[in-house]
């Protein structure tokens, strides 16, 4: 069971495609049209629509992958979600502002990844609060920046995979539900000190 999504960038919608709405042969379009990354990678024409990444418009996707396992079990409480969040539990701090629009539109963008991805987690475990959330992984360091993520040069990706590994490692480590319910509470920490500490920095202390 697989599903991907793509924004239609002409319209704003948001599109899902399984492979029970494209055939096999040409499950690879719904691919690029969900990695067309805007500025990096050009957008994607297929069946008359202009696709970008479905990021543009949604964050991660839990809610259709619980939809998804619902047409296999009967209850909530036999789907079990383990997700990764790719962006670390904190922002880098710059000390003077840009002039420069790209990248005002980068650091906006890092700002909305951080958020939505922590606040939509948040909220998925309160709108599915008989789903079992196992297993939650957060970067220990940065992944790199925008312009970094698309780097694709082996020394970039292979130090990636093996902060991936590590960060793996410790989620698994925990018991299960344990770093959900630590970001319940990370949640809870004033502005200033969330300034302070990191979402992963906080799950390890």
């Amino acid at each position: 069971m697989v599903n991907v999504m793509a924004t239609d960038i002409d319209t704003g919608v948001l599109y899902q495609f399984t492979e029970k709405s494209v055939p096999y042969d040409d499950f690879y379009q719904a691919i690029r049209a969900s990695t067309a990354f805007p500025v990096a990678f050009p957008f994607y024409r297929w069946n008359n629509h202009t696709f970008v990444d479905g990021i543009v418009e949604f964050g991660p996707d839990l809610p259709t992958a619980i939809q998804r396992c619902r047409e296999k079990v009967d209850d909530d409480s036999k789907i079990t979600i383990d997700t990764m969040i790719t962006y670390p539990g904190g922002i880098e701090v710059i000390d003077k502002p840009s002039k420069n629009a790209f990248e005002n539109y980068l650091r906006r963008r890092a700002i909305k990844q951080y958020e939505n991805g922590l606040d939509q987690v948040l909220a998925y475990m309160m709108y599915f609060p008989e789903v079992n959330f196992r297993y939650l992984g957060v970067p220990s360091k940065s992944m790199g920046n925008n312009r970094e993520r698309i780097d694709f040069d082996k020394d970039f990706t292979w130090s990636n995979q093996l902060l991936g590994r590590s960060d793996a490692k410790f989620a698994l480590e925990q018991p299960e539900g344990y770093l959900f319910e630590q970001l319940r509470e990370y949640v809870k920490l004033s502005e200033e000190e969330k300034k302070q500490i990191s979402v992963a920095q906080f799950f390890s202390k």
